[in-house]
């Protein structure tokens, strides 16, 4: 019974939106690959602009600690910006931000 119900629905000679449905699906995969397409780019851009705006934070910051006097204040910057974003310290938080800067170089 649902067998010839469905045979009747999507015989060819009956009715031709089968082969429309077809296009609809492949026109809604080729966006769905152009969409992933972009988000892989915009993914990709994403460290360099994160470290791009610490670093400005960190030299910020830095500046702001060397008018109060502190000792060595690009390490306490990188100390407490690397506690606030969560990286293990202020040396790791270096490394990071180096790599990020040296892929950046590298690529353009």
């Amino acid at each position: 019974m649902i067998e010839a119900t469905l045979a009747k629905f999507w015989a060819p000679e009956q009715d031709d939106t089968k082969w429309d449905v077809h296009k609809l699906i492949e026109q809604i995969g080729q966006s769905l690959r152009r969409t992933r397409t972009v988000l892989d780019q915009l993914l990709a851009a994403q460290p360099r602009q994160r470290a791009a705006a610490l670093f400005r934070e960190r030299e910020a910051r830095a500046a702001e600690l060397r008018r109060s006097g502190v000792r060595n204040p690009v390490a306490q910057a990188e100390k407490e910006i690397a506690e606030r974003e969560g990286f293990a310290s202020g040396p790791a938080f270096n490394r990071w931000l180096r790599r990020r800067r040296d892929q950046d170089k590298k690529s353009g």
